[in-house]
């Protein structure tokens, strides 16, 4: 299962390994924005950031969520709403995650392992500073060694890395993508297809391991983000 191992190639994310035990000892209040996106399915239950009251957050694989400004403890406890035994409303924790003030752009990502289990959260920068518009960033969750072309750019990333490409187009134009994996007897092509690049946006591309043989025990996300003309680097 892929998501398994996403959890042990993750030392390019920040780990939140605080247990729901620990929440009683934890009293810092913080402020703060963050988006949210789902590694390997959609929660198709809304989440909450606070025990009761508060705006539905829905998490999808596909776009990053809108910002989330929040305002309580440290750390942020995610529930989703059930009923109990009566019928009445009632909020259950489904994860946490504990910032410690080491990013400036959070972009939490939510990876549920195990049936009836909480779900893990990490995170990355995601300023525009790192993900710059007109940009792909790689993140290589596999276990090969991935070198390949975006149009015109070359990128390399081993196990568990992450690459970052900047293309120079005015317009929307197609460009070409080729992977490859990087082995002893030469390079084995892993994916070749046709994407369409916008200038305007910014794009994170997720290599996930498979069993798909036929496609080299891999597939391709990715997760585009427009930018508005005149948004300050951050």
């Amino acid at each position: 299962m892929w998501a398994k191992r996403i959890v042990l190639l993750l030392p390019l994310l920040v780990l939140a390994a605080a247990p729901f035990e620990a929440l009683a000892q934890l009293n810092e209040q913080i402020n703060q924005q963050f988006r949210c996106l789902a590694l390997d399915a959609p929660i198709r239950e809304p989440l909450y950031t606070q025990p009761s009251g508060g705006e539905p957050l829905r998490i999808y694989t596909s776009s990053r969520t809108k910002p989330v400004f929040y305002s309580g403890p440290n750390p942020v406890v995610f529930y989703h709403e059930t009923t109990d035994e009566m019928g009445q409303a009632v909020r259950v924790s489904v994860g946490q995650f504990e910032f410690t003030g080491n990013l400036k752009s959070p972009l939490l990502l939510f990876t549920k392992p195990d049936k009836g289990q909480a779900f893990r959260i990490t995170a990355m920068e995601d300023s525009l500073a790192k993900t710059p518009v007109g940009s792909y960033r790689i993140f290589n969750f596999t276990q090969k060694d991935i070198a390949g072309m975006i149009g015109d750019a070359r990128f390399r990333t081993r196990a568990g890395g992450e690459a970052l490409t900047q293309l120079d187009e005015a317009g929307r134009v197609p460009v070409t993508v080729r992977l490859a994996e990087v082995a002893e007897g030469g390079p084995q092509r892993l994916y070749s297809a046709t994407w369409n690049f916008v200038p305007s946006f910014r794009y994170l591309v997720f290599i996930i391991p498979t069993s798909d043989h036929t496609r080299g025990n891999i597939s391709i996300r990715i997760v585009s983000d427009y930018i508005r003309p005149g948004t300050a680097m951050n």
